[in-house]
């Protein structure tokens, strides 16, 4: 009778030790999964960023795709080729996000927001210099805007003003935000 006893607490301990352990797992990863693109930048719009930068807002927009294993990031190249540049990284799912890693090297993380829907991740050299960054489900065809930046006489990132179109009587496109890198 001890011995059947025994074995049943011990069952029990390993059944709330596995639940536990379920519930420390992480997000909700179907919350997390998809397409995201960049939105602000330091609490500016992608288009309020581009015109401080003088540049055309195309070459800020950053798209994350995430699945249950990996992060993949899309932007384009800012010396003016259109060619996109890519990353992979292998997930790691955290208790408020996920994480990307190259080899062994931490290389993003990104926060979920499950009030706000949502991820968010800081740059910078110190807590106190960070800007945020924050991404909205969806995301940007990159191509199409970089048609219309090339078609409208924006060549590169380092080009003058976004809105040069609208100053020379034509009209200046409006996005809904993305990214590359803010300094």
């Amino acid at each position: 009778m001890k011995k059947s006893f025994k074995a049943v607490a011990a069952m029990l301990l390993v059944v709330v030790m596995m639940l536990s352990l379920t519930a420390c797992g992480g997000i909700d990863m179907n919350k997390v999964k998809g397409d995201w693109t960049l939105s602000t930048i330091g609490g500016k719009t992608i288009t309020d960023v581009a015109n401080e930068k003088g540049m055309h807002e195309c070459f800020l927009y950053l798209n994350y795709t995430i699945t249950d294993t990996e992060i993949k990031n899309d932007a384009l190249n800012t010396d003016g080729s259109g060619a996109h540049v890519n990353s992979t990284f292998t997930l790691k799912k955290r208790s408020n996000g996920v994480e990307g890693y190259l080899g062994d090297q931490l290389a993003i993380s990104l926060i979920y927001d499950e009030k706000a829907d949502t991820l968010s991740m800081k740059l910078g050299e110190s807590e106190s210099t960070a800007v945020e960054y924050i991404f909205v489900k969806g995301s940007k065809n990159l191509d199409d805007a970089y048609q219309i930046a090339n078609s409208a006489g924006i060549s590169d990132g380092s080009s003058a003003g976004a809105s040069e179109g609208a100053s020379e009587g034509g009209e200046e496109e409006t996005y809904s935000e993305g990214e590359e890198d803010y300094e």
